[in-house]
């Protein structure tokens, strides 16, 4: 049976200290009257299945993505986007390998949503695609512009957009809601796409707020994962209507900042669903962001983070001559134990010149165990979900 996660944490915190005090007063004063001792708390030490705060450096106060000079100041996650991003502080001789953008999706049981508004150094872009898993048909209209089109705010929860000619794209909040809404009419994709959708994601949701290097000399990547969110709207492309339903669809933003490498390769992948009554969901990944000490993986149960320990050695095992064979995650510490059986596989192939992105991605079910904090065993059965793995020369 699971518990209110931020209780467990807690109560776990404080039993182990309670038992450390006894055994240190057992162990003094051979049996007689032990005189106070005053046991200082390891900082560093995990409590139950969690992971130590000194391996995975969580973040608690406000501090700067990026020193004066450029050079990335901070390292560390954050259940909240707490980091101060300023972008006019990147070197100009690294500012041609900016890459900025919001991607949105929404998963439901027979259809899947993504939009993009993204910035990449020398053009920007939009995109709306809906694919239809019991076809396998993908329906899109996209734009292409300059940096005026784009707003893409160093906040994830301040208003974004895209906006030329009559292709608008915009993200606002109403309460506790994230609201995305789109009009592009056709002029690219060949079909209008319009759509609302709202995501409910409030003041006291918690996400995955990433600040980590990547591998060449001055690149970095701030992101923020917030994912696992109850999802509601509707969407037409062309002559199809999409509805999507809070009770069965979910949706996952991919907000990200920073400068890249010329050349990159990872491993993405989330699910979403219930368990016990439940919201439950994960995101993990590997590749870039495998690194000890901050990485964008984790557990949300009710809102809550279960960070895990970075994706470094862990095993994504797919078959990229036959995307459609199960993919097994496993995670080195044994808190991820995951298997994705694919039903539908969306390969993207896009090039321009010495530029390009490949992907392999698929849409399916989920089953396997997830390990919380307090070594609570969460069994995912049938949860909707994503992997993918993505390279790319840009």
């Amino acid at each position: 049976m699971l518990r209110d996660a931020t209780t467990m944490r807690v109560l776990f915190r404080h039993g182990l200290l309670a038992t450390c005090a006894v055994l240190a007063a057992a162990c003094s004063g051979g049996g007689g009257t032990a005189d106070a001792i005053d046991v200082a708390p390891d900082p560093c030490a995990p409590v139950g299945c969690a992971i130590s705060p000194c391996v995975q450096n969580e973040l608690t106060s406000p501090a700067p993505v990026l020193a004066e000079d450029g050079s990335l100041a901070t390292i560390g996650w954050s259940r909240r986007p707490i980091l101060e991003y300023d972008p006019g502080r990147i070197p100009a001789e690294l500012r041609e390998q900016v890459k900025n953008w919001d991607f949105y999706s929404v998963q439901s049981p027979a259809f899947y949503l993504e939009v993009t508004v993204a910035e990449l150094s020398l053009f920007s872009f939009t995109g709306v695609t809906v694919l239809d898993y019991a076809t396998g048909e993908k329906l899109s209209g996209w734009d292409l512009g300059d940096s005026t089109m784009v707003r893409l705010p160093t906040s994830p929860y301040a208003e974004a957009g895209w906006e030329h000619e009559d292709n608008r794209i915009s993200v606002t909040f109403d309460g506790d809601l994230r609201v995305l809404s789109f009009v592009l009419p056709g002029k690219f994709g060949g079909i209008d796409v319009s759509g609302e959708v709202r995501f409910e994601d409030g003041p006291s949701r918690e996400s995955l707020a990433v600040a980590h290097p990547l591998p060449d000399p001055g690149t970095f990547f701030y992101e923020d994962k917030i994912f696992g969110m109850r999802t509601s709207g509707w969407v037409k492309a062309g002559t199809r209507e999409v509805a999507f339903d809070r009770q069965d669809a979910y949706g996952v933003l991919d907000w990200g900042r920073g400068v890249w490498p010329r050349e990159s390769q990872w491993f993405w992948g989330a699910g979403y669903g219930t368990a016990g009554g439940h919201d439950v969901a994960f995101n993990l990944g590997a590749g870039l962001d495998a690194i000890q000490r901050a990485s964008a993986d984790g557990i949300l149960v009710d809102g809550v983070i279960h960070k895990i320990g970075s994706f470094a050695g862990s095993t994504w095992q797919m078959d990229p001559e036959d995307p459609m064979k199960p993919w097994v995650i496993r995670s080195p510490d044994g808190r991820v134990d995951l298997t994705l059986t694919p039903h539908t596989f969306a390969p993207t192939r896009t090039e321009l010149g010495d530029y390009y992105m490949h992907g392999l991605k698929v849409y399916g079910d989920y089953e396997g165990k997830l390990v919380l904090d307090d070594c609570t065993v969460v069994e995912i059965r049938g949860f909707a979900g994503f992997a993918e793995q993505s390279t790319q020369r840009w």
